[in-house]
């Protein structure tokens, strides 16, 4: 899994939570899931709160529930529809 495709997805995450204000859709965001996996581009509908807390850790990436990777991440904790990992030694976001 790459770290460098996880930081892409949340960095054009953050550009659609940005979009998603201006078009003043309240509460709710719809996200990319933010996994390693190098073919995925499904969506996760996640409340704007839980997402802005995951983005506070750069280490935390929300992902669908069967996209966690078995080496390197740890599951923080799990929502509706998705699940929000941590990066652990190597795999580890510096």
């Amino acid at each position: 899994m790459s770290v460098h495709r996880q930081t892409l997805l949340r960095e054009v995450n953050e550009q659609i939570e940005r979009l998603n204000g201006e078009w003043e859709i309240v509460g709710r965001d719809t996200v990319l899931c933010e996994c390693g996996h190098p073919d995925c581009l499904e969506k996760i509908d996640v409340a704007t709160a839980e997402y802005e807390h995951v983005r506070r850790f750069s280490e935390q990436f929300l992902v669908k529930p069967d996209h966690v990777a078995e080496d390197g991440e740890r599951v923080v904790r799990e929502g509706a529809g998705y699940v929000v990992v941590e990066k652990i030694d190597a795999g580890a976001v510096r």
